[in-house]
């Protein structure tokens, strides 16, 4: 099972090495399909259960998308202005990312009592880890992109991922 969920993140991983010139929208959704894909096999859901959980998935995808934006608009105003700003307007603007970041941890508590819904607390706790798996090895993957460092990077995931193979662990 582990070697199969393996061989799926290789595939998803090389099929990003081969879409990188394509544009960032439909990279988005590609990887929003694989990312879906991925949960899907990892949580195990019928198909009715499956339909039930993307529709919650979908929406709180959206809501957070939603949320980091705004944080991220803030945070790149602040980069931008920062030697301009006084003391009070620095405050205000820390009070602004404080504001965001507690409406992003709303929606993710929002996220959790719609899950307990259709979830078992079990697969709801598989869901976090699953989506924390594909996140790292996400990065580990961008990471690894361009120059020296980024290829030895790779080569060093792939020498890792080999060494498990042959010593019979996934």
């Amino acid at each position: 099972m582990n070697k199969k969920i393996l061989l799926f993140v290789s595939a998803l991983v090389l099929s990003f090495a081969t879409y990188g010139q394509a544009d960032k929208g439909k990279r988005m959704e590609r990887l929003q399909k694989f990312k879906k894909a991925y949960l899907k096999k990892q949580l195990a859901l019928s198909d009715a259960a499956y339909t039930k959980f993307a529709k919650v998935y979908d929406d709180y995808e959206a809501k957070t998308k939603t949320a980091y934006q705004a944080y991220k608009k803030v945070v790149e105003e602040v980069k931008a202005n920062m030697g301009s700003f006084s003391d009070g307007q620095a405050k205000s603007k820390l009070n602004e990312l404080k504001g965001l970041k507690v409406a992003i941890l709303k929606v993710r508590k929002e996220r959790s009592e719609e899950f307990a819904k259709i979830l078992s607390s079990k697969e709801h706790l598989k869901l976090e880890l699953a989506e924390m798996r594909f996140r790292n090895r996400l990065l580990k993957f961008r990471r690894g992109k361009g120059g020296k460092k980024g290829k030895a990077m790779r080569d060093q995931w792939r020498k890792k991922r080999k060494g498990k193979r042959k010593s019979g662990k996934s």
